[in-house]
């Protein structure tokens, strides 16, 4: 059988007007949003292009695991220096992240960068509330630890339809 794959922005642009039999959101991506209402258009829109008996799979870093990114850490080696400063807002559940670094280019000289990271996290009722609303009917959800409960999960694994 041949599979297509196709890269998308299924929080604004659909890429294809194809119904997909599977779609999937990894690597905390879901985290990048812009808030609650991005994440139910996100919702939205993936279930309008999934085939009836599509699959959306996605994984979330939850509020812990959000606090757990409060932090300082700045590693040096050979030619570079990265500085990784986290901040929790535990109101908001959000997290900042800066991160700093150096990379040497000469003798005496470096290139500095720096890029900074906001992700959010929602509590469990809202995000199946949303995935509700968005017309899926089946939510499975672990930890993506499987040694770890999800209700004191820093990460769930949906599997939604």
């Amino acid at each position: 059988a041949a599979y297509e794959i196709y890269q998308c922005d299924w929080s604004s642009d659909v890429c294809s007007s194809d119904l997909f039999d599977l779609v999937v959101c990894f690597f905390d991506s879901v985290n990048h949003l812009s808030g609650i209402t991005a994440l139910r258009k996100l919702f939205k829109t993936v279930r309008l292009h999934l085939r009836q008996d599509g699959f959306f799979i996605f994984d979330m870093l939850t509020p812990i695991g959000l606090a757990d990114w409060e932090s300082l850490d700045i590693k040096r080696k050979q030619g570079y220096t990265v500085m990784v400063n986290g901040y929790y807002d535990s109101v908001k559940i959000a997290a900042e992240i800066n991160i700093e670094g150096f990379i040497k280019t000469g003798k005496n000289s470096f290139r500095r960068f720096s890029q900074k990271i906001i992700e959010r996290s929602y509590p469990f009722d809202k995000i199946a509330d949303s995935l509700t609303d968005a017309g899926f009917d089946k939510i499975a959800v672990s930890s993506f630890d499987l040694d770890e409960p999800a209700k004191s999960s820093s990460r769930w694994f949906f599997v939604v339809a």
